[in-house]
């Protein structure tokens, strides 16, 4: 069951969740708080003041890059050598030039140093938000006919790209900002939420990626 909890800063949200969530984990019950990164110790050692050690045992206060760690910890999904960013901009120029025969708009400007940093913080930008290249040339095909073709031609390019890319990854890479998505995929697989009462505070938003792997948890 998903409970919404809304008001206004400062009316007592947090204080409400923690006494919920307090309440379950003396019951026995496994709970999990989901928090950004910057509250994690914060909101770790709230839990603490309340239950004590033994409480504890059965509360997990996580960011959503150490739920990912436990996911994979305990439900399989992380492999492969992590990538760094020079690596990425060398995978990235090989992804260029295996994608080569498909670019049109930027095929002069392809092995331009300033283009790779471009495609390469563009491809970022797609995975944070939980796009694929199959994503984007939906989108492409989406556009109204003889609308912004121009548009449509970048997308199918990018997705191009970002396809060749993401196979020279998964050859031999394991991408971090991939990690959400793997996340999911295993948690899905193996019902690693099942059992738990999850609780989530101090978000502003979600992106794409942090969503689906929300979806996974609440379904």
């Amino acid at each position: 069951m998903l409970q919404n909890v809304y008001g206004r800063a400062g009316c007592g949200k947090t204080e409400y969740l923690m006494q919920q969530l307090c309440q379950k984990a003396g019951q026995g019950g496994k709970v999990m708080l989901l928090v950004p990164e910057q509250f994690s110790f914060e909101s770790e050692r709230a839990v603490y003041r309340r239950l004590g050690p033994r409480g504890m045992m059965g509360v997990e206060v996580v960011s959503f890059t150490t739920l990912c760690r436990l996911i994979f910890r305990l439900a399989g999904g992380e492999a492969g050598r992590r990538l760094d960013e020079p690596t990425r901009l060398l995978l990235m120029s090989a992804a260029v030039d295996e994608a080569a025969p498909q670019l049109d708009l930027y095929a002069k400007s392809a092995h331009n140093p300033t283009f790779l940093e471009m495609m390469t913080g563009a491809v970022s930008q797609f995975k944070f938000a939980g796009l694929t290249p199959d994503a984007l040339r939906e989108t492409a095909a989406a556009l109204p006919a003889g609308e912004q073709p121009q548009l449509g031609q970048k997308l199918r390019e990018f997705s191009a790209v970002y396809e060749a890319f993401q196979a020279l990854v998964d050859r031999s890479y394991s991408d971090p900002l991939d990690d959400l998505g793997r996340a999911a995929r295993a948690a899905a697989q193996t019902g690693f939420f099942a059992g738990w009462n999850l609780y989530i505070d101090s978000f502003m938003s979600f992106t794409g990626s942090q969503i689906d792997l929300l979806k996974v948890a609440l379904e």
